[in-house]
């Protein structure tokens, strides 16, 4: 009989140490994850909204002196929070450059799963062998105000060398000199201003010139014309054309000087015009006796005739004589100028030639 007791007794503390070993496998899937002070969050895989952290790398492989960026993404219980000043445990040795938190949407309320977000880390590439994080960890608050953690996994980046896929087989440049951070040119720029310096000088030479040189003209255009006519006739007589045989340019030089006196005469360009050109367009009789003497020009010019010695000196008296009677509209003759120490202005005014009329 007392055997039989103690069977029985062995079967129900075995009954008892099964049962309790069935409700401690089941009793954690019936249980808020993280509801107890110093709990790991650990990622649940396959389930959709449930708390926990997962890390990536964005690229999964770059270069030394790259930046990278660490995305931590979270999924807090419900009524979970962040504090303001999150600190991530596993970057220890890396080169943070920011990070910034944003999260998803709010919590959702009457659903199951609390607030979600990403932080964003921006790391330096800073090392050629392995880029590896430790194991991450993010701090939370639930409700009631207790701290917990979310956990991931460590996350590997692939450093490749900055000498192309076969670095043994790359040959390295040579080291170059500090380069300036001025800008090139302003090394040049004294001489720059210098050039430029020396064409202001020669434009400024150039046009004074230009102008002291518009003055000498001015200055000889005070001359008369019918004096400046008799002036050049007399100077190429001095010249002794005729006596050396060249008639053709004797007359081809009287007939620029008397077409030139006709046009500052009359206004038209007689020094363009051809003789008969000139015949249609004068208006004056007393033109007719220069319009002769530009045709006996052009004979001697052009047809080869040759004029006597009495002929040349009756050509010369009929220019000398039709200037002195033409020139009297451009003002007083060139005795009463040199006596009264007067230069020529321009022609007369017609008040002028009126008072001269009448004196």
């Amino acid at each position: 009989m007392k055997r039989g007791v103690r069977e029985k007794g062995w079967i129900c503390i075995r009954r008892r140490r099964i049962l309790a070993v069935i409700l401690w496998a089941v009793l954690p899937a019936f249980l808020p994850v993280g509801t107890m002070p110093g709990h790991t969050a650990e990622v649940p895989k396959n389930t959709p909204n449930a708390p926990g952290l997962r890390a990536s790398l964005i690229p999964e492989q770059a270069k030394v002196g790259d930046i990278v960026t660490l995305i931590l993404t979270y999924t807090l219980p419900e009524g979970a929070s962040l504090p303001e000043k999150v600190h991530i445990q596993g970057l220890k040795g890396f080169e943070v450059l920011t990070h910034k938190v944003t999260p998803l949407e709010p919590e959702r309320k009457g659903q199951h799963g609390g607030a979600q977000g990403k932080i964003r880390f921006k790391l330096l590439v800073d090392r050629v062998d392995a880029f590896k994080t430790g194991p991450l960890r993010v701090a939370y608050r639930d409700r009631s105000g207790e701290t917990h953690v979310l956990k991931a996994d460590p996350v590997t980046l692939t450093v490749t060398s900055n000498l192309g896929p076969k670095p043994e087989e790359a040959r390295l440049a040579p080291i170059y000199g500090i380069l300036p951070t001025t800008a090139s040119w302003l090394v040049h720029l004294p001489w720059i201003l210098g050039g430029l310096l020396a064409l202001a000088l020669a434009a400024a030479l150039f046009f004074w010139f230009r102008r002291c040189r518009r003055r000498t003209t001015s200055a000889g255009d005070t001359i008369p014309p019918h004096l400046r006519a008799q002036r050049e006739i007399r100077e190429l007589e001095v010249e002794g054309l005729l006596e050396r045989g060249e008639i053709k340019v004797f007359y081809f030089r009287l007939s620029e000087i008397l077409r030139r006196y006709l046009e500052a005469l009359r206004g038209f360009p007689a020094a363009e015009y051809t003789t008969e050109e000139i015949a249609a367009a004068i208006r004056n009789p007393e033109d007719r006796d220069l319009l002769k003497l530009l045709r006996v020009a052009d004979h001697i010019k052009f047809a080869d005739m040759r004029p006597t010695p009495a002929g040349q000196e009756e050509t010369l008296k009929h220019a000398h004589f039709y200037i002195q009677k033409t020139g009297s509209v451009f003002g007083a003759t060139h005795q009463d100028q040199t006596s009264a120490g007067r230069t020529w202005r321009g022609r007369p005014s017609r008040r002028r030639r009126s008072m001269e009329a009448e004196s």
